[in-house]
């Protein structure tokens, strides 16, 4: 695959798997990182015994379980070769500057290593998507009526584009009740 980026430094793109969403008291079970150069992408994942059961509600999400990295060691007992994946390079990642820079930051700092530091420069490619792809009731019109929405800002214009999306999701995602969409708004 040939790249459109120029880097100045290796981009280490990654993604963390969690015991949970809280910075301060959920862990780390899986890291994948992978490293750009400009040229090639190499990949790497490790696994971490949290120290504790892995909810099963974040078993659910990402299928790890406690057996699963049983036999993996604690992230602080390898953080000083982790930290090596991410020395000299840039950062990025899906949702990485709500959650996951945070969370790898909070590992890190119960290590005693400061990360990241103040030359590392990181893209958001979920901050990105949200601005360039703009998420508003003439997108979503776009998308689901394939048509533009007149007269936005008109709040019977917009009640009635608003009925119009809700029924072509009913008929796009297979619902028939409210309470099915419902549902579809709190999967995660």
């Amino acid at each position: 695959m040939t790249s459109a980026l120029k880097l100045e430094r290796t981009l280490a793109v990654f993604d963390l798997e969690t015991t949970g969403v809280d910075v301060n008291n959920d862990r780390i079970v899986s890291l994948a990182v992978g490293w750009h150069n400009g040229a090639a992408w190499q990949c790497k994942e490790m696994r971490f015994n949290p120290g504790r059961p892995i909810p099963a509600e974040a078993t659910a999400v990402h299928g790890i379980s406690d057996a699963d990295v049983a036999d993996k060691p604690a992230f602080v007992d390898v953080a000083s070769r982790v930290i090596e994946c991410f020395k000299g390079c840039d950062v990025a990642g899906f949702n990485c500057r709500s959650f996951d820079v945070p969370m790898l930051s909070a590992e890190f700092k119960r290590c005693g290593i400061e990360w990241p530091t103040p030359d590392v420069k990181i893209v958001d490619v979920f901050k990105i998507y949200n601005r360039k792809e703009p998420r508003t009731l003439g997108a979503a019109v776009r998308l689901y009526c394939g048509r533009e929405h007149e007269n936005a800002h008109n709040a019977t214009a917009d009640v009635v584009a608003c009925l119009d999306i809700l029924e072509e999701q009913a008929k796009r995602y297979g619902c028939s009740t409210l309470d099915e969409l419902a549902a579809l708004e709190r999967d995660p």
